[in-house]
């Protein structure tokens, strides 16, 4: 369960200006910024940064901090391909692959 709340101090809002107060899996279908940056505080701003390294969506040698928890809401620069990787992952388990750009492609687990 996350928090859906209005921040103040943080800077970190809804888009929508909607806040849900609480919410689960929604939080990330529907773009939730305030339980996004929660999250990622609850986790850690290095170890999120580490894990995004791990998942393939950046290769940068910046230190986390110079991030912050920005990260939460797309900060951190990225190309298309690395995002289409990262979301498929998340569609299958956890399991990272390559793309397949053609249906007579074979997927290659990564």
């Amino acid at each position: 369960m996350l928090g859906d709340v209005p921040e103040g101090a943080s800077g970190v809002n809804n888009a929508d200006g909607i806040f849900l107060v609480r919410c689960r899996r929604s939080a990330l279908a529907n773009s939730r910024n305030v339980p996004a940056a929660n999250l990622l505080r609850r986790v850690g701003v290095e170890a999120n940064f580490h894990f995004l390294h791990d998942l393939g969506l950046h290769d940068l040698e910046a230190p986390a901090e110079s991030f912050g928890i920005s990260m939460a809401i797309g900060s951190l620069p990225t190309k298309l391909e690395r995002l289409l990787r990262a979301y498929a992952a998340l569609a299958d388990d956890g399991i990272l692959s390559e793309l397949v750009y053609a249906r007579e492609q074979k997927a290659r687990r990564v």
